[in-house]
């Protein structure tokens, strides 16, 4: 195994794993149909309920707005990619609707976070996303958020 095959194991997606620290990556997926329909209280017990049962990947900190979410993950205890994980939790979300309700987006967008810098840098900006779009003053207000395992990232 050369240098090169030590550092880095490919996971999926363009994730990669570094022995020094914690992979966590930063998704965000879409509403598929037109419509705000995401922040209500239903649909965040939801995808609580389904991201504890899905657990090839934990999420950690995440954030729901009315048209797109934002999680932030670290790998489970499957050896599991994260393209699959995110369409198994995504699938049980849907069978759980009522048939005609609008749905997530089949593709998601993701990045690893380099490092804890990166990682708590973009977790505040995430949050500011309610105060910039006039939903209230103080993210801490805003009730379509929290943490589902309370995984700590280790590394640089």
């Amino acid at each position: 195994m050369d240098m090169f095959e030590k550092r880095f194991h490919h996971l999926s997606h363009g994730v990669f794993e570094f022995a020094d620290r914690t992979t966590v990556v930063f998704v965000t997926i879409r509403t598929a149909n037109v419509g705000a329909w995401l922040t209500c209280d239903e649909m965040h017990a939801l995808l609580r309920e389904v991201w504890l049962e899905a657990r090839g990947w934990l999420v950690g900190y995440y954030l729901l707005m009315p048209t797109h979410l934002h999680l932030f993950a670290t790998r489970g205890a499957l050896d599991c990619a994260l393209e699959r994980w995110t369409h198994f939790w995504k699938r049980n979300v849907t069978r759980r609707l009522p048939v005609g309700h609008p749905r997530l987006a089949v593709n998601h967008w993701d990045t690893r976070m380099r490092n804890g810098q990166h990682f708590t840098e973009t977790w505040q900006y995430v949050r500011q996303n309610p105060v910039r779009k006039g939903l209230v003053e103080c993210p801490d207000d805003w009730p379509y958020q929290g943490i589902i395992h309370d995984w700590i990232y280790t590394g640089p």
